[in-house]
């Protein structure tokens, strides 16, 4: 979308561009120059052939009016480049303000205001979703724990019972560790065994 918007802008501006006509009194000023300068480099040239013929004074006077012209045609030249840029500039300028660049503008400037405000929805609702699943993975973590401190303290005072002395220390440490890795499978495993071992050695 706001890529068609800026292809309509960049459309209509060229169009109005388009629709300028030729300024034709920038052809006259050109060839006005043009003639300056010819006529310079012809006085030049009839000064350079006075010279040679010996009549001093009059090349004198054609090499200052060559020197005039030719500070005109620059000074002309100029003028017209500046006149050109003003031109454009005002052609710019009113080109911006119109009324169809304008609501294109407003438009494209929308468009990029709701796509930013897409962007900023689905990064909040990203954010929104990994604390929540953080959360989540927090509670079952302590969930976690104290169902293994539970499970913990059952199998023990259970196997304390069961097992001799000598050999509690040993599963009590085993249980003790599996506890602290909230391993409750190891556990029940663990207990499983002992159990199992107790009974064929009673």
């Amino acid at each position: 979308d706001e890529k068609r918007c800026f292809v309509a802008i960049e459309t209509v501006m060229r169009w109005s561009l388009s629709s300028v006509q030729p300024n034709t009194m920038v052809g006259n000023i050109l060839h006005g120059i043009l003639l300056t300068f010819g006529s310079a480099i012809l006085l030049l040239l009839a000064g350079f052939a006075g010279w040679q013929f010996g009549l001093v004074w009059l090349a004198t006077g054609l090499y200052a009016l060559a020197a005039k012209a030719i500070l005109l045609a620059f000074a002309l030249l100029l003028l017209l480049q500046v006149g050109l840029m003003l031109q454009a500039f005002y052609q710019w300028v009113s080109l911006y303000f119109r009324r169809e660049t304008t609501a294109l503008r407003r438009l494209a400037t929308l468009q990029m205001r709701r796509r930013d405000a897409r962007q900023r929805f689905m990064l909040e609702r990203r954010q929104i979703y990994y604390l929540n699943h953080l959360k989540r993975q927090r509670l079952l973590a302590a969930d976690d724990k104290k169902h293994s401190v539970e499970l913990f303290k059952a199998i023990n005072a259970e196997l304390k019972h069961c097992v001799a002395p000598t050999y509690y220390k040993a599963v009590h440490k085993e249980l003790k560790q599996h506890r602290k890795q909230a391993n409750s499978r190891a556990m029940l495993a663990l207990r499983k065994q002992v159990l199992c071992q107790a009974s064929i050695a009673g």
